[in-house]
């Protein structure tokens, strides 16, 4: 039986009175948390409910969630497709690098006024209405009009009732913060800039697959660099809607922001989020959202999602799955030039409570020893548990595979990163013993063993 997409996490975090409006005010000042807001909405408006209400929905196979991405080149044109961007801070108007539709929240309108110029609360509604019907198609304007005439549109609590709205628009809306740093929604109709020629120009000169006046070479590398270039933010080359999402993160990260871009193509029936609360990452986060089906011989998932209840529709065993990624750096010596994604995590949501389902393989992302290894040398490799004797083990393999000609016993510590050669000198020495045989003169240049402790 397939579940209703009106029950969509309704016994979740949020307290829904009813399908598209909540008991308890909103109130988010964290980016994460508005996230984990944003997640039950978009699940259950743009997937769920298409789900319902479309026959024959084409489910994402989940082999395509897998990189290296192709693109799709059908567009469902019946299906949602949004793009949309929050910030971590108030938006200032003029100083952003985008051109949008500036919303106003009633209370920040208000509060923030002085003298006698002090709006009133109908003037910021009506002002706020007025933008929406410049942006809505005119056969959905008087129904949006009759519906939203007296309410403070930009406020979280509305968010799940103007979505078929905001669904109606070609360009992105926006969320930030106002000045006590509670969220809301802060504009519409905005066009994120993307500097596609520079950017790939710049990261083509930069990973030496261009050379300034170099025609041929540009034309013999110009489509793995913008196809590496892109698959960094979790897309294929695709669309422009993908596209100037994918360069807006890329130019965001670089400003420093704490920032979430989030798109819905009509093409991949997938929810892909860039976004960096303020880690110091060289790349954003990538995740992404869809409807897949599990595969019969996955029989303990499978009985699993059964007993407790993260089967969208038990009879066709249609799961949501959220995924996470992360980036590799290009370096011309790895063993597969053109990763530039690899698969971090995968996850299953409850439908009902948002409830998480951890460490599944729904995509069937078969890692290989080579790459690992390739990943151990590379610096790019953490592993799940860290303790001081796998750190050793992995300071032997890359300095052992640095060089070939080193001779037995003698890791050449240079070959390592800083923090690598740092915490080869602060290993605890229960982890390991000098070789009996070694003279104490010579104990310095001969090689280790771990001692094999039970």
């Amino acid at each position: 039986m397939s579940l209703l997409w009106k029950e969509a996490f309704t016994l979740g975090d949020f307290s829904w009175s009813n399908t598209n409006s909540f008991s308890d005010i909103i109130e988010i000042t964290d980016l994460e948390a508005l996230k984990h807001f944003l997640d039950a909405v978009h699940v259950k408006f743009c997937l769920l409910k298409p789900w319902c209400e479309t026959e024959n929905y084409p489910l994402v196979d989940s082999r395509d969630l897998l990189p290296s991405f192709e693109a799709e080149l059908w567009e469902y044109k019946g299906l949602p497709g949004f793009s949309m961007v929050a910030f971590a801070r108030p938006l200032e108007s003029f100083s952003e690098i985008f051109q949008y539709d500036i919303l106003h929240p009633v209370l920040s309108a208000v509060n923030t006024a002085e003298g006698a110029s002090c709006p009133l609360e109908t003037h910021v509604i009506a002002r706020n209405v007025q933008m929406f019907l410049s942006r809505l198609p005119k056969k959905l304007q008087d129904p949006f009009r009759d519906q939203f005439r007296r309410v403070d549109t930009a406020v979280l609590d509305y968010y799940p009732a103007l979505m078929p709205y905001l669904l109606a628009m070609d360009r992105a809306h926006v969320f930030a913060t106002d000045v006590y740093g509670h969220y809301h929604l802060a504009g519409l109709f905005a066009s994120f800039p993307s500097d596609m020629d520079g950017e790939i120009k710049r990261f083509g000169l930069r990973t030496g697959k261009f050379k300034i006046g170099d025609n041929e070479m540009y034309e013999r590398n110009r489509t793995f660099v913008c196809q590496f270039l892109m698959e960094l933010y979790g897309f294929p080359i695709s669309s422009e809607r993908r596209t100037s999402a994918a360069l807006f993160s890329r130019r965001l990260h670089k400003l420093g922001e704490r920032f979430l871009v989030r798109v819905l193509g009509q093409s991949d029936r997938t929810i892909t989020t860039i976004w960096n609360n303020g880690e110091n990452r060289p790349y954003p986060r990538v995740e992404k959202i869809a409807l897949v089906k599990l595969d019969p011989e996955q029989k303990d998932l499978i009985r699993a999602c059964e007993e407790g209840g993260f089967f969208v529709d038990a009879e066709k065993r249609v799961v949501i799955i959220r995924i996470s990624y992360k980036q590799h750096r290009y370096n011309a010596d790895n063993v597969r030039q053109d990763r530039a994604l690899s698969v971090e995590r995968q996850e299953l949501l409850h439908p009902l409570t948002g409830r998480v389902m951890p460490d599944v393989n729904v995509v069937k992302d078969t890692s290989t020893m080579i790459l690992r290894l390739n990943d151990i040398v590379r610096g790019e490799y953490v592993a799940a548990r860290s303790t001081s004797a796998m750190n050793w083990w992995r300071i032997r393999i890359r300095t052992k595979s640095a060089s070939s000609s080193c001779s037995r016993g003698c890791p050449r510590i240079s070959a390592a990163s800083s923090g690598t050669a740092k915490s080869f000198t602060t290993i605890p020495p229960r982890y390991w013993t000098p070789t009996s045989k070694t003279p104490k003169t010579k104990r310095r240049s001969r090689s280790c063993t771990i001692s094999s402790r039970k």
